[in-house]
Parts: C-alpha cells; sequence; structure tokens
C-alpha cells in the first residue's frame, strides 16, 4: 500500500521549519503587499528528474512543496507549490531560480498560478504588521 509517508524521503530538507522561514522572510521584506500564491506545474513529457531530487533545497519562499502523482503508477508527474510573493510574476521569477526550471525538467507553459489565502498566510501577515507598529 502507498504511503505518503514514504515519499518524504524524496524531499532532502526538513519542510518543519518552512513556517518559521516564511515568518522570518515577511519580516523582513519590504513594506510591499505580499499575497499567497498557489502554483500547480507540470514536468516535460518523458522527463528524468532522478538528477534534480536529491540536490533540491526549498526556498524560504515556499511554504507548501508537493508532487503531483500519476495515479496508476505513482510517478511524479509535477509539483504544487504554495509562496508568499508580491505578484505573480515574483512567482514566475522565484521558479525560474530553482534546480527543476534550470534543468529543464518543468514545462512553464503548464504553470497555473492563483491567488490563495490560508489561516498560515493570516497568521503570518498579522504577525508582520504587528512588528511594524
Amino acid at each position: 500500500m502507498f504511503s505518503l509517508l514514504s515519499r518524504s524521503r524524496a524531499l532532502p530538507r526538513s519542510l518543519a521549519l518552512v513556517p518559521q522561514q516564511l515568518r522570518a522572510s515577511l519580516a523582513t521584506t519590504s513594506k510591499a503587499h505580499r499575497a499567497e500564491y498557489f502554483v500547480n506545474i507540470w514536468d516535460k513529457p518523458g522527463i528524468d528528474r532522478s538528477a534534480v531530487a536529491d540536490k533540491v533545497d526549498v526556498p524560504a519562499s515556499f511554504h507548501l512543496v508537493g508532487e503531483i502523482l500519476d495515479e496508476q503508477t505513482l510517478k511524479v508527474r509535477g509539483n504544487c507549490l504554495a509562496c508568499v510573493c508580491a505578484s505573480e510574476q515574483e512567482v514566475v521569477e522565484l521558479l525560474r531560480h530553482t534546480p527543476y526550471y534550470k534543468q529543464g525538467v518543468w514545462d512553464m507553459s503548464t504553470a497555473k498560478i492563483s491567488a490563495l489565502e490560508t489561516v498560515h498566510t493570516s497568521n503570518l501577515v498579522g504577525e508582520t504588521e504587528k512588528t511594524k507598529v
């Protein structure tokens, strides 16, 4: 039986620290309005992502990183991400700095970027505003 816990070894860095890093990132960013975005991005057909998987470090701006799996084979077909940025263009620039983009794994034409609001964003933005006062 497939277990999500068995997939955790695919990400070399513990994601437990990401919310803390995101909080620090928000506290030190400019006064520009920051929003949360959700991204779905698919791999190029037939691409081998194994060379990238062991070297990926999760940027602090991403507070959710997941793999989109094929329903039949459970092979990775893409990624879903949540991040805090000032604009959709900043999200695209953030994606372009990842090893998956640089090594040609992701098909950028498939990237779907949507505005997102979660309890994490509300809490973090609220804490950031308090520190500015």
